[in-house]
């Protein structure tokens, strides 16, 4: 584990604000008309910044992990789903697991940032 800062984690540390705000700006207006959202545009580059976070903490990828997680968020998710509607449809149900992910890794994602924050004063 890296405990000094180096310059590179500035980068690591402002993607997640400039890709929303590019997402924002840029992607929304050109995937108005699909059925596409920019939360869903950003997942993959939750994921790159995740994986960047966890080797640099850990030297060893706690994708795994985050992966076993989503999916018992998903099933829980898709339980719920499927009790409030009479009939049930991939394509709804996947928005409701796209947002329900983007929650879950955004908070994996704000945590694991803070946990290298703390790892520069108390490791």
């Amino acid at each position: 584990m890296i405990n000094q800062f180096i310059w590179p984690e500035i980068v690591l540390f402002a993607w997640p604000l400039l890709s929303m705000y590019f997402g924002v700006i840029i992607l929304k207006p050109q995937i108005h008309d699909y059925n596409v959202t920019v939360a869903t545009c950003l997942l993959p580059t939750w994921l790159l910044i995740i994986n960047a976070f966890s080797l640099l903490i850990y030297n060893f990828s706690i994708l795994p992990l985050l992966f076993v997680l989503s999916i018992f968020i998903v099933v829980l998710a898709l339980h719920d789903y499927i009790r409030q509607v009479k009939e049930y449809f991939i394509a709804d149900f996947l928005v409701v697991a796209l947002r329900v992910l983007f929650i879950s890794w955004t908070f994996f994602l704000v945590g694991i940032m803070l946990t290298r924050v703390v790892s520069y004063f108390f490791v």
